[in-house]
């Protein structure tokens, strides 16, 4: 690319940091930049903005912390496909800080969740069907390791979130989710805690695996509920004890 390349243009008046990952940030949301491309190299790049090298390392920073780049050592910087890593490090960094609660979390679940299942019934292949059994299946088979019942918990979920091919739904659900399914990692000691959450689980992936939306969301409610349900009552348990 010329240093001239209109894609970027030069950043005028203001020469900022800011100003320079505002401006790449557009190009990747507007989608003019792929997932997977790679960014000119930093002297190119930096020319074709019309800033500094250290401006241009301090955006690529920001943007990489953002989630919208990598930067590979000796490589360069490439468009990172969307995650929810961001947003759930936001809300964890939230909950540390006690702007949010687990419970108000547990509450974003149950207006969310059980609408996924009953899409995730009416929508789910056949080819679906089987993966979420088999997300199923390696669930229980983690009952012992409770780390890994929480990693298997998390990608049960998230597979009836594809099933239900909604992807607002999908990143919403995905953020709030994970910070309480691991805060779960701390309950997993109270007798039949696991045994409890795989009665639940197995209920919805039979629901959703007959196509019953009803049933299915009847069933992910009922889940979110006993979780709400435990983590307040650990938490009162918590402030009780202090």
């Amino acid at each position: 690319m010329s240093p001239d390349n209109p894609l970027y243009g030069t950043i005028e008046p203001v020469r900022s940091t800011d100003a320079v990952a505002q401006r790449i940030e557009r190009l990747i949301l507007d989608q003019r930049l792929a997932p997977g491309s790679a960014l000119p190299a930093e002297r190119e790049l930096a020319a074709q903005l019309g800033v500094s090298r250290n401006v241009l390392r301090e955006a690529l920073r920001s943007l990489s912390q953002k989630g919208l780049i990598r930067v590979v050592h000796g490589r360069g910087a490439f468009v990172q496909e969307p995650t929810t890593e961001a947003v759930e490090e936001s809300l964890t960094m939230l909950l540390q800080r006690r702007r949010v609660s687990l419970v108000d979390l547990c509450d974003a679940r149950l207006l969310l969740e059980p609408e996924m299942a009953a899409l995730a019934a009416a929508r789910g292949s056949e080819a679906d069907r089987v993966a979420l059994r088999a997300a199923m299946t390696a669930l229980e088979q983690a009952a012992e390791d409770a780390e890994a019942h929480v990693e298997a918990d998390l990608a049960l979920h998230r597979r009836i979130a594809e099933m239900a091919g909604h992807s607002v739904y999908e990143a919403i659900t995905e953020a709030v989710r994970a910070p309480v399914t691991r805060s779960m990692l701390l309950g997993t000691s109270v007798p039949r805690a696991i045994d409890a959450s795989d009665d639940h689980h197995r209920a919805i992936v039979e629901a959703i695996a007959s196509g019953d939306g009803d049933a299915a969301r009847a069933a992910m409610r009922e889940h979110i509920a006993y979780i709400r349900d435990y983590v307040e009552e650990r938490d009162e348990a918590q402030r009780g004890g202090r």
